[in-house]
């Protein structure tokens, strides 16, 4: 059991799967360098023993990087309990039924990236992000929290589009089918005009 330290944040596909013996945390010291990904990075850490992740503010997290990390159970340093990626890709996280953050934000969450992350707990920030003067909303996958048992709030922040007068005819954003099916979402649900579509079932055995 000890401490993983990565300066740059790169790592090769499939570099440490199946090391169930790897336990201990995971540190990315250098946002400069921020991707938990090199040639794709995919699979990097998957099925490993890893029991927590410091992270700071990355650019992206690539496919099944910490899938079936049943041991993972998120941040110990309150420095690092909000996870900030702008892009967090498909079963990244899928099956880390212990994972808790206080807040996830992200651009991107693609399909099945938190499946069966029944200890979550977060509070979910959707950010919009803007190219060469284009504004659109993040996008959700299919599934993407589906089964997430203690799930907070969801937001989707429409901040960048306050420089506009008038509210676009579309957000160029949908919500897929069970993207929050049988989660434990709380509070208010406040979904932005003119959204392009909900999908059957998105938000299906919500009981609260």
């Amino acid at each position: 059991e000890g401490i993983l330290i990565l300066a740059d944040g790169s790592v090769q596909e499939a570099a440490f799967i199946n090391c169930k013996k790897l336990s201990g945390g995971l540190k990315v010291e250098d946002p400069i360098y921020s991707t938990v990904r090199s040639s794709n990075g995919k699979r990097a850490f998957m099925d490993t023993g890893l029991t927590y992740l410091h992270l700071p503010h990355i650019s992206s997290i690539s496919d099944d990087a910490f899938r079936n990390c049943v041991s993972l159970k998120g941040a110990t340093d309150e420095k690092y309990k909000e996870l900030f990626v702008d892009s967090i890709s498909g079963h990244a996280f899928d099956g880390d039924i212990l994972l808790h953050y206080d807040t996830i934000k992200s651009e991107n969450i693609a399909g099945y990236a938190f499946q069966y992350c029944r200890n979550l707990g977060s509070n979910i920030t959707i950010l919009g992000r803007k190219d060469n003067d284009v504004i659109t909303l993040g996008t959700i996958g299919e599934y993407s929290f589906y089964s997430c048992d203690q799930l907070g709030t969801v937001t989707f922040d429409i901040s960048l589009f306050n420089d506009y007068e008038t509210i676009p005819t579309s957000y160029g954003m949908s919500i897929p089918q069970y993207a929050f099916a049988k989660t434990g979402l709380t509070g208010p649900l406040v979904i932005p005009p003119n959204i392009d579509e909900i999908s059957q079932y998105a938000f299906s055995n919500c009981p609260n």
